[in-house]
């Protein structure tokens, strides 16, 4: 409010020695004033006074209602803000609070009133709290994260507080808005996010686990393993694949599957294949051209960006080479056991007829005994004995019947028959008389 200029007062005069007359008579004499103190100049001064002392009034009155609208609007503000507002001093002497401090610290009416801060911090966490007043003092505001607070019946919660510095006089303690902000559901989100990042990484270790795994069961492989893209491109070739086609891997990458599988083009586009399929023994090409021979299987792996596919080749070169030694083997026994059962059947032929000659050496001797020497019937049997002499060098001494020369006679008489041991004969020694264990196989 501007100060009013009030006119300084001149010293009064000595009253004249004019004779005094009656006020308000006829012969009433008004002093001579000059005309800066004339009554019209003070009354215009009193009207600008009065007019500059409405302006002001006006001015107070909208300050006034300002400042009333102000209070009401941070009324209103400190009431239905959602977070719990407190309007404490230095001491932590709580002076306002709102409605959302009282559920958070006081949910029932049976709990204590909100009188203190300091009461309700954790006394772990109470000189942080201290420090956060401090420094909220001298630098305007302050806050601190994850304090412990009581909350009565609701128990204990976690909560970050802001402190602010009110604008006070001079003469007046300090005084702080406080917010405190419950952490609890983002403190069980963090933990949840934190469980899940872990769940996660460890999600990842096992895939890179499982990546390294696979990569070495590629590389260990004994069949050539060749992945190849939606353009039938070469994207993995294993080291056995690079063996087997005779082509380094990093020469075969990206090359097309033909140029070493000509024939599975042809199988894919013949095929109604699904997630796994037998494609059979194919031909490949190393990359000299050489043939191979491989016995291929596919699977199929689908993406959005289209399907791969893994080719297992296997070098059936070692087989091919043994199926055919064993072929040559088995034709060998067949024509062994063949000529082995030739060595059965003519030992079983030799027998019978051994005992046909012994027979009938037996009855020319018999017979010999029967009849005079110089008889005819001796002549005829000593003829049959001859016979049968020769028969019998012929059959069990192929070298008494030749006619080699200087070959010692064969002296076999009919009358040895009777001292004769079938037992050390010679086709009794031979090796076609032996049994002979014959495996049963078909030609």
């Amino acid at each position: 409010m501007a100060r009013m200029n009030r006119p300084i007062p001149r010293p009064l005069r000595k009253p004249s020695k004019l004779k005094p007359k009656r006020l308000g008579g006829p012969g009433r004499v008004s002093p001579s004033l000059p005309d800066k103190f004339s009554n019209a100049r003070l009354v215009d001064n009193l009207r600008q006074y009065q007019a500059e002392l409405e302006i002001q009034n006006k001015a107070l009155r909208f300050s006034q209602a300002e400042a009333e609208g102000a209070s009401e609007r941070f009324v209103t503000l400190f009431s239905h803000v959602p977070l719990a507002l407190m309007v404490v001093e230095e001491s932590g002497l709580i002076l306002e609070t709102n409605g959302r401090s009282l559920d958070l610290f006081r949910p029932l009416e049976s709990d204590p009133p909100l009188t203190f801060l300091y009461p309700l911090v954790n006394p772990s966490g109470l000189d942080r709290v201290r420090l956060c007043f401090f420094l909220a003092k001298e630098q305007g505001a302050y806050e601190i994260d994850e304090v412990e607070f009581s909350g009565g019946s609701n128990g204990a919660f976690t909560g970050d507080i802001h402190v602010a510095r009110i604008v006070h006089a001079e003469d007046e303690p300090p005084r702080f808005i406080c917010a405190i902000i419950d952490q609890g559901p983002l403190l069980a989100q963090r933990h949840a996010l934190q469980r899940s990042t872990q769940a996660l990484q460890e999600r990842n270790d096992q895939l890179v686990q499982s990546k390294t795994r696979l990569a070495a069961i590629i590389n260990s492989s004994l069949d050539a393993i060749l992945c190849v893209d939606k353009n039938h491109h070469i994207m993995v070739f294993n080291p056995t694949a690079a063996t087997v086609f005779q082509c380094a891997t990093e020469d075969a990458l990206g090359r097309p599957l033909t140029d070493f599988l000509p024939d599975a083009e042809r199988a894919l586009n013949n095929s109604n294949l699904t997630n796994h399929a037998q494609l059979g023994e194919m031909t490949g090409l190393t990359r000299q051209g050489k043939k191979v021979p491989l016995e291929v299987s596919l699977s199929f792996e689908h993406h959005p960006d289209g399907d791969v596919m893994t080719f297992f080749a296997h070098d059936l070169t070692a087989r091919k080479k043994m199926e055919a030694h064993r072929n040559a083997l088995e034709s060998q026994l067949r024509e062994s056991q063949k000529m082995q059962a030739i060595g059965t059947m003519a030992g079983g032929i030799a027998h019978d007829f051994n005992n046909i000659i012994s027979a009938i050496l037996g009855n020319v001797a018999l017979a010999k005994m029967d009849t005079a020497p110089e008889s005819a019937a001796a002549t005829s049997l000593d003829e049959i004995d001859k016979a049968v002499h020769v028969t019998w060098c012929a059959k069990s001494c192929p070298s008494a019947a030749t006619t080699r020369p200087g070959a010692p006679p064969c002296n076999w008489r009919a009358s040895s028959m009777k001292h004769f041991d079938w037992s050390k004969s010679r086709c009794h020694h031979t090796s076609v008389c032996k049994p002979i264990s014959v495996t049963q196989h078909h030609w």
